[in-house]
């Protein structure tokens, strides 16, 4: 008995895909289950003793894995293109899918079809050898029962495709999930089996949901986590992060500070608004690495206060209101404050990029920096003697 590529095989699959979502290609691995069975599907038909041959080892799955990533996006784009039309039809608009699967999902979903493949069948068929030509054992053969690796495959695609298709529900009034839903949620007191009205309880003609017992024990650990939460929250809204509120996408979705913990190291990034609140699903970007993005803003930054087109839009304008003025006195605190931006304070830095960026573009191609006019007027009043500026000349002139 052989184990088809569907639905068994897709189990491993649906499984990983809530989790990875689009970073992983289930039609690519879709794909590479039939490739895969190609040659024991030959096998079959022309009797052959041996169904699991060189394609069922790991050195031909990721022969086959390669193949499957030049075929995928063709057919990807084939078939989205079909699914997006129907589900478009129907009014399903949160199930309309990127046509074009990125390529890191084509190469997961390539290489972990096949390689889970090997596993599986190894798991279940004797006349696998799929450490060859290093050996011809199969250390795999045997080490769960035949029925169990059905049973499991079976579990994990439904729970994985349940999990898969829970993303981007909905409420009744079609709006998404978001933080403020479920805390509205579990202050509803209709679980309960009361009415509310002028904001007191009433018992209802209703039947409760829950007990008592387990409302109170939420609402502990709601009170409980909320301070916690408030505590965090203002702590990182109070620690400076360069490109707060000025970071969008092509599309315009607003990116904002996030980070993660990982063996007591913190790791800070930028991610999109809707995915943070609604869920990987709710956006087509992903959360970008904070450090590299915020190091080529400051470059331009540095590079644009020693710029000579800028220098000179900063001296004209200082000349209208201080005609007194002298271009030194603008020229050289300008060249210090580029020279010296990374002594600055954390919060200065901020200070002064808020101050001179309208917003900044990620994109592919790279970033785009819009500059604020009125800021650059407000960093010539700001160079003006008895401001830093002063302080910014004077130390040119001891240097």
């Amino acid at each position: 008995m052989t184990l088809p590529f569907t639905p068994f095989h897709m189990g491993a699959g649906l499984v990983v895909k809530p989790g990875m979502d689009r970073n992983f290609s289930v039609i690519t691995f879709g794909i590479a289950q039939i490739a895969m069975d190609v040659e024991p599907g030959i096998g079959m038909l022309t009797g052959a003793a041996v169904l699991h041959g060189p394609s069922h080892t790991v050195l031909g799955s990721l022969v086959i894995a390669c193949i499957v990533m030049l075929v995928s996006p063709w057919a990807c784009c084939l078939l989205l293109k079909r699914w997006n039309k129907e589900v478009t039809h129907y009014g399903l608009a949160r199930w309309v899918q990127q046509e074009t699967p990125p390529k890191k999902a084509v190469v997961l979903g390539a290489f972990f079809g096949t390689l889970s493949h090997v596993a599986l069948d190894g798991l279940i068929h004797h006349d696998i050898q799929p450490l060859l030509p290093f050996s011809g054992s199969n250390p795999l053969a045997g080490l769960v029962a035949h029925d169990a690796v059905y049973q499991a495959c079976v579990v994990a695609g439904v729970l994985g495709a349940a999990a898969w298709c829970a993303e981007g529900v909905v409420t009744k009034g079609g709006k998404p999930f978001t933080k403020q839903t479920i805390y509205k949620m579990l202050h509803n007191r209709m679980y309960l089996g009361e009415i509310v009205h002028k904001g007191q309880s009433f018992p209802g003609q209703h039947q409760a949901i829950v007990t008592h017992a387990q409302w109170d024990a939420v609402h502990a650990l709601i009170a409980t986590d909320g301070i916690e939460r408030r505590r965090e929250t203002n702590d990182r809204q109070r620690e400076p992060v360069l490109l707060r509120g000025l970071l969008f996408t092509p599309d315009g979705e607003r990116l904002v500070p996030s980070y993660t913990v990982k063996k007591g190291k913190t790791y800070r990034y930028y991610t999109p608004i809707r995915h943070r609140r609604f869920g990987a699903w709710a956006s087509q970007h992903g959360p970008q690495p904070a450090a590299p993005i915020e190091e080529l803003v400051t470059q331009q930054i540095v590079a644009a206060l020693s710029a000579p087109h800028i220098v000179q839009s900063v001296w004209d304008r200082i000349r209208t209101i201080r005609p007194d003025m002298s271009e030194p006195e603008v020229v050289l605190p300008m060249r210090n404050l580029a020279g010296l931006w990374q002594q600055l304070f954390p919060a200065e830095q901020c200070r002064l990029a808020q101050l001179l960026i309208e917003r900044v573009v990620i994109a592919d191609s790279g970033l785009e920096i819009i500059w604020r006019d009125q800021g650059w007027q407000e960093l010539a009043g700001e160079l003006m003697p008895g401001t830093i500026g002063a302080e910014l000349q004077e130390m040119e002139e001891t240097v």
